[in-house]
């Protein structure tokens, strides 16, 4: 789950997740807002092995936490894109998701996520992962998403605007 722990990111459902799954349960980022005692309360709660760290802390990098991951849990209730969403079809992993508002300009995008309370599509993913859903995912965050195709839309954008530096 590499969120910072705070109550939108739904760390409670992610938890859940890994217990009906028999996981372990990473969280890569810190509490913040105050969720403390409530992150301490939820791992506290739960008979999973629990992992907390940033991947930094853990002398880690962002694909070296993708490349361990057999899934990525994104239950957010609100979110202003997600990149975790786009690091984990760009590393080709699948992602779990809840439904919130700006989900839908990455799946009109073309990028296909599993639903989170879909326990039996997710354990038929992490037996036999769909390769060509995880392939396809890559293609389109590689082709709409990456620092290379946001680049070239921003240059056009400033090239319509005028703007020489």
């Amino acid at each position: 789950h590499p969120v910072r722990a705070i109550r939108r990111k739904n760390i409670p459902a992610a938890i859940e997740l890994c217990e009906r799954l028999d996981a372990t349960y990473w969280l890569t980022g810190q509490a913040e807002e105050g969720y403390e005692s409530t992150l301490d309360e939820l791992i506290g709660a739960t008979g999973q092995r629990v992992v907390r760290g940033t991947v930094a802390s853990f002398g880690l990098t962002i694909a070296d936490l993708y490349a361990g991951a057999d899934l990525i849990a994104f239950p957010s209730t609100w979110e202003g894109f997600g990149n975790p969403l786009v690091e984990a079809a760009l590393h080709r992993r699948p992602a779990a998701v809840a439904w919130y508002p700006v989900l839908d300009e990455l799946t009109d995008l073309g990028l296909r996520f599993l639903a989170i309370d879909d326990i039996d599509d997710i354990r038929a993913e992490l037996t036999e992962p769909d390769t060509a859903r995880l392939d396809h995912n890559r293609q389109v965050a590689a082709r709409e998403l990456s620092t290379a195709a946001l680049d070239d839309r921003l240059q056009a954008l400033l090239d319509r605007a005028g703007w020489t530096p």
